[in-house]
């Protein structure tokens, strides 16, 4: 900074300068001054100018001196300046110059930036240097700006420190009286000028970096939480952002949520990129839901695009064994056959399609449509000019899955054919490709052993086990897996036959994606444990012993044909059910003298133990009924005790093939928040322990045996919301707390009048009321009505004391 000319402020002329300031009278102090000969006369003068209002001398001045000022980088005078512009010109475009120029020498002065940024806002500047004093402008906040005070600057500079008035004129004029007399527009009024000036500034750049692309969107989500609607602005910033996203393609989870969020606010050529980008971006990730939901929006845009539907119908060939229950697989699966057919549709031999559509039948236990789907494989891979790798893959796995097919129907010497041919033609490079291969070779190890050539079947097996070292578990020890016959939320059940005997048996495998839980492993385990423990005795379901492997977490069951439920409900591709068939009384007579009977058996052990689980999914029939069996044995409630004796019950010591399993894994306690709260116990459900609570008995089980009798006798539920699910699970819950049932008379209804027993089936389905059974089934007996409605009170004193009572009352027992 300049220093004070002292042979001008000094002596006679200093003293009378300071007299005229003192008096006030500045415009005889301006006289006395030279501020066209000295620069620091000539500050002074501005100063004085400023203080007085004289703007034709303030801007004579700043004529003669404005370079030399602007080139040392003088703050007092660039403010000085910048305050004399907005006073006498306003925000004029020849005053810009000397706002940058303030703001570029005094950065830390927010008059300087503020002033700086009202101007170039004004002037509608979009350029670098007016984005960057925006930004600089919106970090000042409001009391920073009222509480503006100049003096460090003033007490800087020589010239005004030997006159104490002007400076403490200058820091009120430049200081607190700047912002009282309303010079600038409102603050917030300027804030949303300089965002918008801000946002506008990056959505004309042509290639914006990643700091732009940050700051759009965070401002996208702070404009987003402060108003409630949705601004052309935002669309715009969501245009922009979702177009710089696809043109970079990228895939990071982040950036794929923001084009999800983007996509309804996008012109139809840009949502269609989104979506197609979407679509193959999950698809890569293993992201099967949200992939299937994309691609699905594709399939629907580009109809008859055949890389779309291929994309689509393997991701939902994924997708369906994520599910967590039969009922949503078959959903998917449902929809991935229909996919794949669309694909034939595009391309009749399109040879993935039809190699899917045969496991899919072979899954189904339609072994013959599936021998037909592997067949046109073979038949298409050989229509080919050139064939390339792919071919030669659909080609070996289809001639596996074919030669597995023949093996298990005992067609041996064509099993040998077309798995020797198999193995002779994949090549192991890649996943697929090797666990075929390890197929192929493995069950040519089988054909050997039949054939008592131990050698052979070593050597391939072993040579399987390269490439696949689970293949042994497609055979799952002695056990042979033959049909899917459906999952559960944590494990699936198989059709399987002992490899010696020929014995048909139902395994239970832990889901792949529970291996690594604990608590799945855990309930694997105690459902394994309790059913050797408990089962076959007294109608409940048989499990081998041999069968229990912990480390590949299987047991086999007895095999029937099917659940309670599958016989009564006929379920649509949706899972909706489209039929209901009540089982006759005689039917439901004889279920409950079964299942009775196994309950009697279990709660003869002592009042803690309880099923938990009593409903038609876990009652298991033959086709005649001549076997019924309790299954889900996992459930069961035992007292801890007796499960830290690893025990002998009522069958004795364990036997050595048992004792392999129970030394294993060590009982856990079973007290736990399990079942199903349709057919829950009231008292359960209001208990914030839920099973956990010690004074639940066996009459919990009674109220569960209820619900499966009156659902058998009428095909409906007695409690129910009319759209059950586990998004309204609280609601159902109150359902069978709170609902009582209704005489059809209070509604003017009679079952046997022409149109109203249909009436009363749709008002009961819909949850609108709850009717006794004989509503709802008139070929049900009172006496049958009776029984249920007292296994259905809410009060357990006023329900049956025992099963024993319930078959004792309807001369079952």
């Amino acid at each position: 900074m300049l220093g004070v000319n002292r042979g001008v402020f000094s002596g006679k002329k200093l003293t009378y300068l300071k007299l005229l300031i003192t008096a006030g009278r500045y415009q005889a102090a301006i006289n006395s001054l030279l501020p066209e000969e000295d620069p620091e006369e000539g500050k002074l003068v501005l100063a004085l100018c400023s203080l007085s209002g004289d703007y034709q001398t303030f801007y004579d001045v700043a004529e003669r001196w404005d370079k030399f000022f602007e080139e040392n980088h003088d703050p007092l005078w660039l403010l000085l300046r910048c305050h004399g512009d907005i006073g006498y010109k306003g925000l004029h475009p020849r005053s810009m110059p000397i706002f940058l120029a303030a703001a570029a020498a005094i950065p830390e002065d927010p008059f300087a930036v503020w002033a700086a940024a009202v101007a170039c806002s004004d002037r509608n500047r979009l350029d670098e240097e007016a984005m960057n004093l925006y930004e600089q402008a919106l970090r000042i906040d409001e009391i920073r700006l009222v509480q503006y005070d100049p003096l460090p600057l003033l007490e800087q500079d020589p010239v005004f420190t030997s006159f104490p008035k002007i400076c403490t004129q200058l820091r009120q004029l430049l200081g607190k009286d700047l912002w009282e007399a309303n010079r600038f527009p409102p603050q917030q009024e300027l804030y949303r000028t300089w965002e918008e000036r801000l946002v506008t500034g990056r959505l004309r750049k042509d290639e914006p970096d990643l700091e732009d692309v940050r700051w759009l969107k965070d401002y996208l989500e702070q404009t987003l939480a402060r108003y409630a609607t949705v601004t052309d602005e935002v669309v715009r910033i969501y245009r922009y952002l979702s177009n710089w996203l696809l043109k970079h393609q990228r895939t990071d989870q982040g950036a794929l949520a923001f084009l999800e969020e983007s996509t309804r606010y996008l012109v139809l050529r840009d949502k269609i990129r989104a979506e197609e980008h979407l679509g193959k971006s999950y698809y890569d990730r293993q992201f099967w839901d949200k992939a299937v939901y994309w691609l699905q929006r594709v399939t629907l845009r580009q109809k008859g695009q055949l890389e779309w539907q291929l994309l689509y119908a393997q991701a939902l060939s994924a997708w369906q064994h994520e599910q967590p229950s039969n009922l949503e697989y078959r959903k998917v699966r449902h929809d991935a056959r229909a996919a794949w057919n669309k694909v034939l549709q595009v391309e009749p031999f399109q040879g993935e399609a039809l190699l899917e559509l045969g496991e899919m039948a072979e899954e189904d236990g339609r072994f013959k449509e599936a021998r037909e789907f592997y067949r046109q494989v073979l038949a298409a891979v050989d229509s080919m000019n050139g064939k390339n790798d792919a071919a030669w893959s659909l080609q070996g796995r289809a001639m596996v899955r074919w030669g597995l097919l023949c093996f298990r129907g005992g067609e041996m010497d064509q099993a040998g054919q077309l798995l020797t041919k198999a193995a002779a033609t994949l090549v192991p490079d890649n996943e697929e490709n090797r666990i075929h291969l390890a197929r192929a070779l493995f069950y040519l190890g089988e054909l050997f052993r039949r054939q008592e050539d131990l050698f052979q079947a070593d050597q391939f097996q072993r040579q399987a086990l390269t490439w696949d070292p689970a293949v042994g578990g497609y055979l799952r020890g002695e056990w042979e897996q033959l049909l899917k016959l459906g999952q559960g939320g944590f494990a699936e059940v198989w059709q399987v036959r002992h490899r010696k005997s020929g014995q048909m048996g139902a395994m239970k495998v832990l889901k792949p994606n529970c291996l690594n839980s604990e608590k799945g492993r855990k309930r694997f385990k105690n459902e394994a444990a309790l059913t050797m423990a408990f089962g076959g005795a007294h109608n409940l379901i048989q499990g081998y012993p041999e069968s229990v492997d912990f480390s590949r977490f299987t047991f086999v069951m007895e095999l029937l044909d099917g659940s309670l439920k599958d016989r009564i409900y006929q379920y649509d591709h949706q899972g909706n059910i489209v039929r209901r068939s009540p089982l006759p009384e005689a039917e439901v007579l004889r279920v409950l003298s079964a299942v009775g009977e196994a309950l009697i058996y279990l709660h003869g052990f002592g009042r803690e133990f309880i099923h938990r689980d009593i409903k038609p999914d876990n009652i298991l029939v033959d086709r005649d009924l001549e076997r019924i069996r309790l299954a889900d044995l996992g459930t069961l409630r035992v007292p801890k005790q007796l499960l830290q004796n690893k025990v002998t019950f009522e069958r004795g010591e364990i036997s050595p093939k048992e004792a392999r399993w129970a030394t294993d894994y060590t009982l856990i306690e079973t007290f736990g928040n399990l079942g199903t709260p349709t057919y829950t116990a009231p008292e359960v459900l209001k208990s914030p322990k839920g099973w956990a609570n010690s004074r639940l008995d066996q009459r919990a089980d009674i109220f569960s045996l209820g619900v499966t009798l009156y659902e058998i006798a009428t095909g409906y539920l007695p409690f129910t919301t009319g759209h059950d699910s586990e998004e309204n699970i609280q609601a159902l819950m109150d359902r069978v707390i709170e609902t009582n049932f209704i005489d059809p008379a209070e509604l003017e209804l009679d079952p046997e009048r022409p149109g109203d027993l249909s009436r009363l089936r749709d008002l009961h389905g819909s949850g609108r009321v709850a009717l006794p059974p004989r509503a709802l089934n008139r070929e049900i007996s009172e006496k049958m009505e009776a029984a249920i409605l007292r296994c259905l009170e809410k009060d357990p004193n006023r329900r049956y004391p025992s099963i024993r009572q319930l078959l004792t009352d309807l001369e079952l027992f």
